[in-house]
């Protein structure tokens, strides 16, 4: 009743527990219980959760694991806990119909099947997708470090990381072999944001590079790739525009409805082709089209696949942007950065009309002779500039540039923040 002052769900989880029928399963089978979720705890590690099929599971005994492979091993059940409201209450014993949570299997993971030893139940296994695509975090080396975010160093952001892989099994995390970051594999950009947006917001400050597509080989030796499904429902007038722009990528039309004003189109693409091409559908729609995409399948390697055309604007000095500089470049292409904001030396501050870089001052003030003052300087008409999310950040940016991670900014950056660093390694990379 909403009058009656009550503030919480407990009505409503009653309601679940008295009206809802009981589960129709087998009380006196032998033990089935299969693990669908990971929990982790510092003090006793992996806690495998899962429903209970048939029989009951007891605290202290011996269960058989088979794992979603085939591989079999015993464990000892350390602690039981059922789920009791909103918390968990430890108990001697769960029954089938029940969720439980078991302590005491070590290395259990999703698809994990306990079973009785003498008596074992094959249950169907759970399969993960795997991962498509792999970032590389590493410790912030921006002359900005420390002014937004409270933990900092590279052991840290390992040591997080690393609690990240026993609580998340989604994803693949390892650290690089010459210690330099830590390799965080997962099931698309916004699989890998979310933990980026997590430790952000925990107060870490670290930087990415440009995300990689995990390729695999057949059982023929040739390469794989992932491939996604895209569909794009945009007017009609749009269509042909967003199939140019799919086409460009490496994407093909798989599937073509149009209605009466709007346009139903299915593609299949590579996911590197994906990367990107959010802000090109929506430029070419307008604003108007809506874009989804899930992974499909691993398929044959498509070739070669164009990258970003545009150059960037790169800060050639660690200074604040002053509003008179802006007002010249803004001229050569857009910006990413409004008078006031910190800037250094190596960070883009815009996007180039031409392709290739180009080192501007973005702290460069206007001359001032004998007959002008200070206070009499022209105003500065700006557009505003272009503000990026975390997943456009990491779909825009090219091979030799990062994304800074703080609390507070989301920056991209060149990996060598020098101009002189920079010609020298593209001098060595052509021989």
């Amino acid at each position: 009743d909403p009058e009656d002052g009550n503030m919480d769900m407990f009505p409503l989880l009653d309601m679940v527990v008295d009206d809802m029928p009981a589960p129709d399963v087998d009380v006196d089978g032998p033990l089935a219980m299969q693990c669908v979720t990971i929990d982790h705890s510092n003090f006793v590690g992996r806690i495998g959760i899962g429903r209970v099929y048939s029989g009951t599971i007891h605290q202290g005994e011996q269960i058989l694991v088979v794992k979603n492979g085939g591989e079999r091993a015993m464990a000892t059940v350390k602690q039981l806990f059922t789920f009791d409201y909103l918390g968990r209450t430890e108990c001697s014993e769960v029954g089938a119909g029940d969720i439980a949570a078991v302590v005491g299997v070590d290395s259990t993971d999703i698809g994990d099947v306990y079973t009785d030893p003498e008596n074992p139940v094959e249950l169907d296994p759970i399969e993960i997708d795997p991962p498509t695509l792999s970032i590389v975090f590493e410790a912030s080396t921006s002359p900005l470090v420390g002014r937004d975010g409270d933990i900092v160093g590279a052991r840290q952001l390992k040591e997080r990381l690393f609690t990240e892989r026993e609580n998340n099994v989604t994803m693949r995390i390892e650290e690089l072999a010459d210690k330099s970051g830590v390799e965080v594999s997962g099931r698309g950009i916004l699989h890998l944001s979310v933990l980026m947006e997590t430790l952000r917001r925990e107060g870490y400050e670290f930087q990415v590079g440009r995300p990689r597509v995990l390729f695999k080989k057949d059982e023929n030796g040739n390469t794989v790739e992932p491939i996604e499904q895209a569909v794009v429902e945009c007017p009609d007038e749009y269509a042909g525009k967003v199939i140019e722009v799919f086409g460009n990528a490496g994407g093909t039309m798989t599937n073509m409805q149009a209605g009466s004003t709007v346009t139903h189109v299915e593609f299949r693409i590579p996911t590197r082709g994906i990367m990107g091409l959010k802000n090109r559908v929506l430029n070419v729609t307008h604003g108007e089209g809506v874009f989804y995409h899930t992974f499909l399948e691993y398929g044959p390697y498509a070739g070669e696949i164009g990258g970003r055309n545009n150059g960037a604007m790169i800060s050639m000095t660690t200074e604040k942007a002053v509003a008179y500089a802006l007002g010249t470049l803004q001229e050569r292409g857009a910006l990413f950065v409004e008078p006031g904001t910190e800037c250094y030396e190596g960070m883009l501050v815009g996007e180039r009309n031409k392709p290739g870089d180009m080192v501007v001052n973005i702290a460069r003030t206007k001359n001032l002779g004998n007959q002008r003052s200070s206070t009499s300087d022209i105003s500065v008409q700006l557009v505003p500039p272009r503000v990026f999310s975390l997943e456009e950040a990491l779909e825009y940016i090219a091979d030799d540039e990062l994304v800074e991670i703080t609390p507070k900014n989301i920056r991209l950056r060149k990996r060598l923040l020098n101009a002189i660093d920079r010609k020298k390694a593209a001098a060595r990379a052509m021989k």
